[in-house]
């Protein structure tokens, strides 16, 4: 099965996809793009409609499967997985 289709993110949706990838909060987001939190929960909203996603998790998840945001394994992991 190949991968999904990028949901026609504008530049500034991938960033915040790629941030809550990361574990950043709404929050933490509109500080780090020096936006308003209402504006990063509005990314957000948009996002998830893009995405039919429930939750941030599943945005994360779906955009690993798209091939937007990439995961690196801890080395911990690695060794546990062998």
């Amino acid at each position: 099965m190949g991968r999904p289709a990028c949901p026609g993110l504008t530049g500034r949706e991938l960033e915040v996809v790629r941030l809550v990838a990361e574990g950043l909060t709404n929050t933490e987001i509109a500080t780090r793009l020096w936006v308003s939190p209402a504006t990063a929960r509005s990314h957000m909203c948009k996002i998830s409609q893009k995405f039919h996603a429930h939750g941030r998790a599943h945005i994360a998840a779906m955009a690993v499967q798209a091939g937007l945001v990439t995961v690196e394994v801890p080395d911990v992991l690695r060794a546990v997985a062998r």
